[in-house]
C-alpha cells in the first residue's frame, strides 16, 4: 500500500503519477475530458492498427532521434 506517489511541476498544471515500487508511469487526466496513458502500459495486443498521428516538442528532441513515420511534427506543444 501507499506505491503510489503524484508529482507536480511547481507553478504549473502538469502532474505525473507513478509507482515508488517500479517506478512505472500510471495514466493520469489532462482534463475533465481527456487523460493519457503512458505507451508501454498498453499490451501489444491493442496496439494492432494504432500509429502516432503527433509528435510533440520536435524542436527539443536528441540530436541522435530520428522520426520515422508521418505523424504530424510539432516544434512546440499543440496545447
Amino acid at each position: 500500500m501507499g506505491y503510489i506517489k503524484t508529482w507536480q511541476k511547481p507553478e504549473h498544471d502538469w502532474v505525473c503519477s507513478f509507482c515508488t515500487e517500479c517506478g512505472s508511469s500510471l495514466p493520469g487526466e489532462n482534463d475533465e475530458q481527456r487523460m493519457y496513458i503512458p505507451a508501454g502500459l498498453v499490451s501489444n495486443e491493442y496496439l494492432q492498427g494504432i500509429s502516432v498521428t503527433h509528435h510533440l516538442w520536435v524542436e527539443s528532441k536528441a540530436c541522435w532521434d530520428k522520426i520515422g513515420d508521418d505523424g504530424k511534427q510539432h516544434l512546440k506543444s499543440i496545447v
